[in-house]
């Protein structure tokens, strides 16, 4: 018999679920998530399924491997490693939106009408006025990205009065949520006349320093910055030259480079950034809403799987955003 290794916390909440669907064809074997390579080695024989998240190098020896569905959204360490380019890899894009569009709209409106400074003055007693706020109705914002993240942000944004476009890498018809779809060859007009931007995209070769030295002296003054993505987007020491200089209203920053941020990085020392540690999208151990929704892509998944359909969520080495 096959086996179908899970890792996801919870197994035992969706056990009939995936006895239902397996039947006699697969043993159901639940790994530890702090698991081994030796360990995991002795159950790779016979395996055909992991739900987990583990190293693509322990799984180079596995013979019978066919389908991989990690618990993130993420998959950069898998694009370009040295897996088998037989097995089938899955995501779990589309859990993910909701929480993280949540924390960065949450990071906006702390920036903008500086309750991290009134939290200090509550500590002492101290009623006192923190200076003049940044509006958010009636801006313009970019939204970097328009998968699943960035088009919950720009749901959330539209309520606000918000102006939203889209930046993906492929041309595409304007639709709701977004005002406007750009691509690269708009990108520098774009970001010179955003009032905030917000970076939701996955890390390629491509994203990687898209928010170069050059587009971020060529922002507005007072415009904000609000990165979910990932910390490569941004040149972080171009940033710091920026901040120094007075430029950008406030910087939220859930995802940095380098990650973690040392604790003697310059960044920490900036009054208006505000940086959290890669928290807004966490799976497992956060949100029970979050973890429920992998199940269900998981599940979804492998009924597809057992019946011969398409899987969603399928990773390439052309994943695009």
């Amino acid at each position: 018999m096959k086996k179908l290794l899970i890792q996801y916390p919870g197994l035992e909440d969706h056990m009939d679920q995936l006895t239902a669907l397996c039947g006699s064809r697969y043993e159901i074997v639940p790994i530890d998530a702090k698991i081994t390579e030796p360990e995991l080695a002795v159950l790779l024989p016979g395996t055909e399924i992991i739900f987990g998240d583990l190293k693509p190098a322990w799984l180079t020896d596995a013979p019978d491997l066919k389908w991989i569905q990690i618990s993130w959204a993420g998959v950069r360490p898998y694009i370009g490693t040295v897996l088998p380019d037989r097995y089938i890899l899955t995501n779990a894009s589309g859990a993910f939106g909701t929480t993280i569009a949540e924390h960065a709209l949450g990071m906006l409106l702390d920036l903008a009408r500086h309750f991290r400074k009134y939290y200090e003055h509550a500590q002492t007693g101290l009623w006192k006025d923190a200076g003049s706020e940044w509006r958010v109705e009636g801006r313009h914002a970019l939204v970097m990205g328009a998968g699943d993240l960035g088009t919950a942000i720009a749901e959330r944004l539209q309520p606000f009065g918000v102006t939203v476009t889209g930046f993906a890498r492929t041309a595409r018809a304007a639709a709701p949520p977004f005002d406007r779809m750009i691509t690269a060859e708009d990108l520098d007009a774009e970001l010179a006349r955003a009032d905030m931007v917000f970076g939701a995209l996955p890390e390629t070769p491509e994203t990687i320093g898209l928010l170069s030295a050059d587009r971020l002296a060529h922002m507005k003054e007072d415009a904000m910055i609000l990165n979910v993505g990932r910390g490569s987007l941004i040149d972080t020491e171009a940033l710091v030259r920026e901040l120094e200089a007075g430029r950008f209203y406030g910087v939220g920053l859930d995802v940095t480079s380098p990650e973690p941020l040392p604790a003697d990085h310059p960044l920490w020392k900036f009054e208006r950034v505000l940086i959290t540690p890669h928290v807004s999208g966490i799976g497992f151990g956060h949100l029970k809403e979050t973890q429920d929704r992998i199940w269900e892509i998981a599940l979804g998944n492998l009924a597809r799987y057992l019946a011969g359909k398409d899987l969603h969520n399928l990773i390439t080495n052309e994943k695009g955003y």
